[in-house]
């Protein structure tokens, strides 16, 4: 009979479930701090704009900045809830006037030589969905489209209906994001769906066009 010692190999098996536990925690940090980096710019935008605007123009600057601040708000109490594994409750939203209501938003997380296009479907259905991570979403795919465009471009947002036949016949609404940057790079495109997967350096602002995701 033999008899094999597997300390060793359990012990190294377990460094490396730590250095992966780490690696998680470590990406999922840089993800928060991105979003709030993103929704700083927001406010900070805003707030600039403010000292220079006429008197006519301050209440639209000043409810772009309290929108961003309350999506921080949401941000932070969606963050304690998955602190507290308590589940999210996502709503029934009408993406024309939730999308149509962040053109500002999305404005200031580009830059004036970006345009932004939003086009809109006709007789859109309403969709179940989370605001406050949608919101994020499409505000960080702005963030990432000007680091693409250096030199300025195109950022645009194609919401319609959408039949999927995948499962049997379902009805969806696609949001389709597009930019006129770099492009995706061929290596990358097999990771652009995990989680907390960037191509950026510190410091530096790399990003692609973004594929359609439906809601």
């Amino acid at each position: 009979m033999t008899s094999i010692d597997l300390t060793e190999q359990r012990r190294m098996e377990e460094q490396l479930r730590q250095a992966q536990r780490l690696e998680a925690a470590g990406q999922l940090t840089g993800g928060i701090a991105h979003d709030f980096h993103n929704l700083l710019t927001v406010v900070m935008g805003n707030l600039d704009m403010l000292r220079r605007a006429k008197p006519d123009h301050a209440p639209r600057l000043i409810d772009n900045a309290i929108n961003a601040v309350e999506h921080w708000r949401k941000l932070t109490s969606q963050l304690l809830a998955f602190s507290r594994r308590q589940p999210l409750k996502p709503g029934v939203v009408d993406l024309k006037d939730f999308v149509g209501g962040m053109g500002d938003m999305l404005a200031q997380s580009l830059r004036g030589d970006i345009t932004l296009e939003i086009d809109f479907s006709e007789d859109l259905w309403p969709v179940e969905v989370d605001p406050a991570q949608l919101q994020a979403v499409l505000i960080n795919l702005a963030a990432n489209a000007r680091d693409a465009m250096p030199k300025g471009g195109k950022f645009t947002i194609g919401i319609r209906n959408t039949m999927s036949y995948n499962d049997g016949p379902a009805e969806f609404v696609s949001i389709e994001v597009g930019d006129t940057g770099i492009g995706i790079p061929p290596e990358a495109l097999q990771k652009v769906f995990e989680p907390f997967f960037t191509t950026k350096p510190v410091g530096v602002g790399q990003c692609w066009a973004w594929p359609r995701f439906m809601v």
